[in-house]
């Protein structure tokens, strides 16, 4: 797929929609397509000897308007359902094709169920082989056919009678699916965009291209791609859309990707071409289930099933949430537990099928792609929010969410990633929320991070609270361990979201960081007599012997005060910056820079250093100077080479 000659930057703006055809086998779909675009869509030699289509076949459509669609020719026969399936994702208008004369038959009812599960906007029925019935017939199947329609999103559906042998009904046909293409909603381009992979082939010169529906937003000749699941990087070469040449692409669109950095091999139907960095793959998914009146029998919870989402199969398990059965008819929350990982996102469609039957049973919309682990005790508070999720407004969805993030101060694109909703909205959303005061906003490395009001009083004096009571217990310590709080009061947060949000409550002024501590900001040492001569008393002592200090655990003994006394005052020096541990030697920061700069001074004059060169310059014995040689090593003052050391490039 070289780039050609015919590039149109532009060539797809006038494109309208996906039509897919649907209807039982040998009801004349292909033909239809053939004599409305020229295309035979069945390019298989099987297909070509047996007469009946296997796969996917694609053509292109030009309408009365002008506008361009595109026409992806499903399979009928019912042992080709999962590849009727692979094929229905993304279509936007169905094209049902009924025979005059053999008239409503099983897959014309099921290809119809599919549409209305997958909520595909629009339908046209041709009713074909008209040349083969008398005019009765075909009043008595069209009909039966607004009928069938009268109960579906359909209802009212234009029919048109045709004969693709004799032609007859064909511009009539056309109309009405310009009529149906231009009373469609307006493809959104705001989300990241995703294509469902339906073939994958080489073209010599070429390489790797796979072909597919633009499910969400728009690719462009430039985008970072990325295979999924198995985020495996790959970089686009070339775009084309019913082999002209464009250098970009909106959601809606079938197009055909030119790929570099892979292999025919390492790609497969159900793969996702997606934006590099944003979708996951998953295996566990919350989700609505609805079982058709037709399904024949109910559906237990942890029933096994097959499950088709976009291009993928794959086994799955469902677990209902409110019940222990769903009734043919009925529909139910459930957790979804797939054999496979799929790329799932809010509001997909799924289908599913019993293992063992060709027949579909129900399938369903997925609420949450990132489901979360759920306990019996817990199945009320999840049916809430998936209520919510079901159901709800964006601002309840965010709310929801950031009460999910236990506090953490999240940016708008991670608001975006956990909601599944688009950036815009998002940003709608937040607006709305701080205009309302029930956010709170604050900037950070150029970032602005969000979370609720509600949400940060409640951290704000979790904080305080933990660390009156820390105070209280260890009044000899300047302050906690900025890990152990985060650890003690923020358990379900990362140490980097946790940092974040102790950022935020320190710009209230009640609390105090220093280094890797933190304490109330009224807090103050200088208040604790005992402590301060404590301190004092170990700065003299120290002071004394820069280069030959005790251990950590001698220090009660050289100080003559307990060990739990000396250990805090040893904290509060090292929280402070007063002091340095090397070894479990315990050096005055003073002492420490004051050695580095001799060491500096003296390896500028000398090529190197000894141990022994070392320790008589601190006058000090092998046990202290070689500790402190190590040190400086690991702080990058000095290189190791053999017995000597000398002095990395920019200290010389």
């Amino acid at each position: 797929m070289a780039r050609a000659d015919n590039t149109d930057k532009n060539s797809t703006d006038d494109f309208h929609c996906v039509i897919g055809t649907g209807g039982h086998i040998d009801h004349g779909k292909t033909v239809l397509v053939k004599v409305l675009t020229g295309v035979d869509t069945d390019r298989l030699s099987e297909e070509k000897k047996r007469g009946i289509s296997i796969d996917l076949g694609f053509a292109p459509l030009v309408l009365p308007s002008g506008a361009k669609a595109s026409i992806v020719d499903l399979p009928g026969h019912e042992k080709f359902l999962k590849n009727m399936l692979a094929g229905a994702t993304g279509i936007d208008l169905l094209l049902l094709v009924v025979a005059a004369d053999d008239g409503i038959m099983p897959q014309t009812v099921e290809h119809l169920q599919i549409a209305e599960l997958l909520e595909i906007n629009k339908a046209v029925v041709a009713m074909s082989k008209i040349d083969t019935v008398d005019y009765r017939r075909q009043t008595e199947v069209k009909s039966d056919i607004y009928e069938l329609l009268k109960t579906t999103r359909f209802r009212g559906a234009p029919i048109v009678a045709t004969s693709a042998i004799q032609k007859l009904g064909l511009k009539e046909l056309l109309v009405e699916l310009d009529k149906a293409s231009t009373a469609l909603p307006d493809k959104s381009t705001e989300l990241p965009w995703r294509l469902p992979i339906d073939r994958v082939f080489t073209i010599k010169g070429a390489g790797t291209v796979v072909t597919g529906t633009l499910w969400s937003g728009e690719i462009n000749h430039s985008a970072a791609a990325e295979i999924l699941p198995g985020d495996k990087a790959v970089r686009i070469r070339g775009l084309q859309v019913h082999n002209r040449s464009t250098d970009k692409v909106q959601s809606g669109r079938r197009v055909a990707v030119n790929l570099a950095g892979v292999t025919k091999s390492e790609i497969a139907r159900g793969d996702m071409l997606a934006e590099a960095g944003y979708y996951h793959s998953t295996q566990r998914v919350d989700a609505t289930v609805k079982l058709l009146a037709s399904a024949g029998k109910e559906l237990k919870t942890g029933a096994k099933v097959r499950f088709y989402h976009g291009t993928k199969e794959t086994l799955a398990t469902i677990r209902l949430f409110d019940s222990r059965l769903l009734k043919a008819g009925a529909a139910d929350f459930a957790r979804i537990n797939l054999g496979k990982p799929i790329i799932a996102y809010y509001r997909d469609h799924f289908i599913i099928r019993f293992p063992n039957s060709p027949r579909i049973i129900g399938g369903g919309t997925i609420i949450d792609s990132c489901a979360q682990t759920t306990t019996r005790r817990d199945i009320k508070k999840t049916i809430a929010e998936l209520e919510i999720l079901a159901l709800g407004n964006s601002q309840e969805i965010i709310t929801l969410i950031m009460k999910r993030n236990k506090s953490a101060p999240l940016t708008m694109r991670e608001l975006s990633k956990s909601a599944e909703l688009a950036d815009a909205e998002v940003s709608r959303t937040i607006d709305k929320l701080l205009d309302e005061k029930l956010l709170k906003v604050f900037s950070y490395k150029d970032l602005n991070y969000y979370l609720l009001q509600d949400d940060f009083k409640r951290a704000h004096k979790e904080v305080l609270e933990y660390l009156a009571a820390w105070h209280r217990q260890n009044p000899l310590l300047a302050g906690v361990d900025k890990d152990r709080l985060s650890v003690d009061v923020f358990p379900g947060l990362t140490a980097k979201k946790a940092g974040l949000l102790l950022i935020v409550i320190k710009s209230s002024g009640k609390i105090s960081i220093s280094r890797d501590h933190i304490s109330l900001a009224e807090f103050s040492l200088k208040d604790n007599q005992k402590v301060l001569a404590g301190l004092d008393k170990i700065r003299a002592f120290l002071a004394k012997r820069p280069y030959s200090p005790p251990k950590i655990k001698e220090m009660d003994s050289y100080l003559e005060v307990s060990g739990k006394e000396s250990r805090s005052l040893v904290n509060t020096m090292r929280a402070n910056g007063e002091i340095i541990i090397i070894g479990d030697y315990v050096f005055l920061a003073t002492a420490i820079a004051a050695a580095q700069e001799r060491l500096v001074s003296y390896l500028k004059q000398n090529k190197d250093i000894t141990v022994s060169d070392w320790r008589q310059l601190l006058n000090t014995s092998r046990k202290y100077a070689l500790p402190l040689l190590e040190y400086f090593d690991k702080q990058g003052v000095t290189v190791r080479d053999g017995n000597v050391r000398l002095l990395k490039n920019e200290y010389s």
